[in-house]
């Protein structure tokens, strides 16, 4: 008879906890990312050694797109 009345107050403090959390907000970004970071960006391979990036994070060249200055300056002198 012990165990029942135990067990019924932790279901009815686990209920209690649960009704008074706030839902999360939908205008709220989740765990930190804001929109533009939740949206898939288009990939690029780096010409030097094939390691893809996000466009916006490669560095442009003449003969295609490179993933550092460094893989630029070796292939393009």
């Amino acid at each position: 008879m012990k165990f029942l009345i135990a067990l019924g107050v932790v279901i009815f403090g686990v209920w209690l906890w649960r009704t008074q959390r706030a839902p999360p907000q939908a205008d709220q970004p989740i765990r930190g990312k804001d929109k533009s970071e939740s949206l898939p960006q288009e990939m690029v391979r780096c010409h030097q050694c094939a390691m893809h990036v996000p466009a916006s994070e490669a560095v442009p060249g003449k003969l295609g797109s490179y993933c550092s200055i460094e893989h630029l300056n070796r292939s393009e002198p």
